[in-house]
């Protein structure tokens, strides 16, 4: 864990993502007939660590994957608003995107992340 100041609330707390990590495996979403895969790399983190999903595109159907697909997510802690996350791109070929969190608040988090 990197050392940093700490605010109060999060020296030893945990983040859970409920949602999108419930079962500890990977999210297979159907995107214009396409299978999209939302791969978590934890299912919590510190408050200031982030976490981040991979988004596997296996046959992307677009030709330029950096103007062209959009990946969001929404980050809601339970009885607060939602945090838009803007995902990007990570391959020429479009087949791999990323999208990362960082969580300022303690707390159980909800996931939607649309490609």
């Amino acid at each position: 864990m990197k050392s940093m100041t700490r605010l109060p609330g999060c020296s030893r707390n945990r983040v859970v993502l409920a949602t999108l990590l419930a079962a500890g495996l990977p999210l297979l979403a159907l995107a214009a007939d396409r299978k999209v895969e939302f791969k978590p790399a934890a299912d919590s983190a510190s408050c200031y660590d982030f976490l981040e999903w991979t988004v596997s595109v296996p046959e992307p159907v677009i030709s330029n994957p950096f103007t062209e697909a959009v990946l969001e997510g929404r980050f809601t802690l339970e009885g607060e608003a939602g945090i838009k996350v803007d995902g990007f791109c990570d391959s020429e070929d479009g087949k791999l995107f990323r999208i990362r969190f960082m969580p300022a608040r303690a707390g159980h988090y909800t996931c939607t992340l649309t490609y």
